[in-house]
């Protein structure tokens, strides 16, 4: 695999240039991701439904979900 000017991986495309209609959220789960840890997966259970949503309340789901996850890496790390 060669590199672009920047360093980039010439195989690899920019998130930015993928077409967001490309990219269909109704088709993961979750419970599709290989998650060990419950609690990690309580969290991120939090973002089920999310494009259905408001776009106003966002903000706080995601700020949710990442209350969590610092709370759970905090547990980890004792």
């Amino acid at each position: 695999m060669s590199e672009t000017q920047d360093g980039v991986p010439s195989d690899d495309v920019p998130v930015d240039d993928v077409p967001v209609d490309e990219v269909s959220v109704d088709e993961v789960s979750i419970d599709d991701v290989p998650v060990v840890d419950e609690a990690v997966r309580e969290a991120l259970r939090l973002l089920d439904g999310l494009p259905e949503r408001p776009l106003a309340e966002h903000v706080a789901v995601l700020d949710a979900v990442h209350g969590a996850l610092q709370d759970r890496l905090a547990e980890a790390q004792g």
